[in-house]
């Protein structure tokens, strides 16, 4: 269930309601969450958003900038803005 996705599982709803039933802790949510709007739904629901494998996929695709000394700043600026941009309003 984990991993960048378009869109949310169906059944995540339903999952998490289950789980909610066995738990009294707060709950993050993080099974392929890797858009705004995957974030603001699960917000909307009362949960934490955990976005991991979109930021591993990020940072993987700038790995020889990120080795670079001349473009690793430009990758790191690039990765902070996608990640802002999952949470900002």
């Amino acid at each position: 269930m984990t991993g960048v996705r378009e869109s949310l599982d169906p059944n995540l709803t339903e999952f998490v309601t289950t789980v909610e039933r066995y738990s009294s802790v707060p709950m993050a949510v993080g099974f392929g969450i890797s858009t705004r709007e995957h974030v603001k739904t699960i917000h909307k629901q009362g949960y934490g958003a955990v976005v991991g494998s979109k930021i591993v996929s990020e940072i993987n695709e700038r790995n020889e900038a990120l080795c670079s000394s001349q473009e690793q700043d430009e990758a790191i600026e690039e990765i902070k803005t996608i990640v802002q941009s999952l949470v900002s309003s």
